[in-house]
């Protein structure tokens, strides 16, 4: 995982899946601190193919509010000023 965060320039590094039974979809998706390996979060995603973006939002949003504090904490997103990554 670091060289992938290393090759992309990312801290962070958002992998998962994506499943599909019948009209329904299923995301699972975590959160990899690439400069040390560790497993920050974790979620799964259940809904219908019909609000797949919904879905997707609800990932995103996610991730970001995890993300989010971190990079406060550290300094890396001032207040204001939304991450470049």
């Amino acid at each position: 995982m670091k060289r992938v965060g290393r090759e992309l320039g990312v801290r962070y590094v958002l992998e998962g899946s994506v499943r599909r039974g019948g009209d329904r979809v299923r995301i699972a998706a975590q959160l990899i601190d690439a400069e040390t390996d560790a497993h920050i979060w974790a979620d799964r995603f259940d809904g219908s193919l019909e609000d797949v973006f919904d879905l997707q939002d609800k990932v995103a949003s996610s991730v970001a509010g995890v993300i989010e504090p971190t990079l406060r904490a550290a300094g890396d997103c001032p207040l204001g000023e939304p991450p470049d990554n």
